[in-house]
C-alpha cells in the first residue's frame, strides 16, 4: 500500500490519480477522515483520519504502507514565522518521520520546496546540495520547510531510507485549490495582470497525459515515482522546467 499526505493538493491530487491508474492500493490522510471533492471519483481509494499534528493518529493511518509520499503542508508568504507554520511544515513532518520509522516503511518521499534552497549570488546555479541553513532564507515558509529537510537527512542517517524533492512553482490541470502559481498564469491570461516586476522564475508542470500507460502517467509525478522506486536513501532530486 502507498500512503499520501497532501492529497487535496496540486501535486498530491494528481499524484494519487497517477498511482490509482497504474492499479496500485492508495490512501491518504485527512483531518476530517472524508475523500476530498477533488478526488471524489476516486471511488477505489482508501481514507484515514488524521492530522500531522496527532502522532498517534498519523501511527496508525501509516500502518501497512510500504512507501509514504509527504505532500502536506502549509504555504505563506509572509516573512514572519508563525506557530502553525512550525507545527505543520516541521514538526508534521517529524511525526510522519517518527510513523515511517516506527512502522518500517520502505521508503519515504519527501516533498519539500525550491524555496528551502539558499540562493547564490548573482549567476550561481542553485543546486539541490545544501546546507539548508535557515538563517540564510527569507519567508517563515521557506525557513520551515528547510528545518524539515534538515530532519529528514538526520532521519536517513538513523537508517530510514527517505529521498527529497524540491518543486519550484507548479502549474498545470487539477489545481482545484488555484494555486499561486496557477492564478499568475491564469491573470496573465485573461489580462487580469496589471503590472509585473522584472525578473525571473522557474515552473513545472503536473499533468496526467492523454495517452497515459502505467510507465508514464503523469510528468512531475512520472519523476517521483521514479525517485520513489530508484533514487537512494538520501538523495535530493529538484523539479522544475
Amino acid at each position: 500500500m502507498i500512503l499520501v499526505t497532501g492529497a487535496s493538493g496540486h501535486i498530491g491530487n494528481v499524484l494519487v490519480r497517477a498511482l490509482l491508474h497504474r492499479g496500485e492500493q492508495v490512501a491518504i490522510i485527512t483531518s476530517t477522515g472524508k475523500t476530498p471533492d477533488c478526488l471524489a471519483d476516486c471511488a477505489e481509494l482508501i481514507t484515514h483520519k488524521a492530522d500531522l499534528r496527532d502522532a498517534k493518529a498519523l501511527n496508525i493511518a501509516i500502518q501497512g504502507a510500504q512507501t509514504v509520499y509527504h505532500l502536506a503542508g502549509i504555504i505563506s508568504i509572509s516573512s514572519f514565522d508563525s506557530p502553525e507554520l512550525f507545527d505543520v511544515n516541521v514538526q508534521g513532518t517529524q511525526n510522519v518521520i517518527d510513523a515511517c520509522q516506527l512502522q518500517d516503511v520502505k521508503r519515504l518521499v519527501y516533498t519539500s520546496s525550491v524555496h528551502a534552497l539558499p540562493e547564490g549570488e548573482n549567476g550561481e546555479a542553485i543546486t539541490e546540495e545544501a546546507d539548508f541553513n535557515a538563517e540564510k532564507l527569507f519567508g517563515a515558509y521557506a525557513r520551515t520547510k528547510a528545518e524539515a529537510t534538515k530532519r529528514v537527512l538526520h532521519a536517513v542517517e538513523q537508517g530510514l531510507d527517505a529521498v527529497i524533492c524540491f518543486p519550484s512553482g507548479v502549474v498545470g490541470p487539477f489545481d482545484f485549490r488555484g494555486s499561486e502559481a496557477g492564478r499568475l498564469v491564469r491573470d496573465y491570461a485573461t489580462n487580469k495582470l496589471p503590472a509585473y516586476i522584472d525578473g525571473e522564475y522557474n515552473f513545472v508542470d503536473v499533468y496526467i497525459t492523454d495517452n497515459a500507460t502505467e510507465q508514464t502517467p503523469v510528468h512531475i509525478t512520472e519523476r517521483r515515482d521514479a525517485i520513489a522506486g530508484f533514487g537512494r536513501g538520501g538523495e535530493h532530486f529538484g523539479e522544475g522546467g
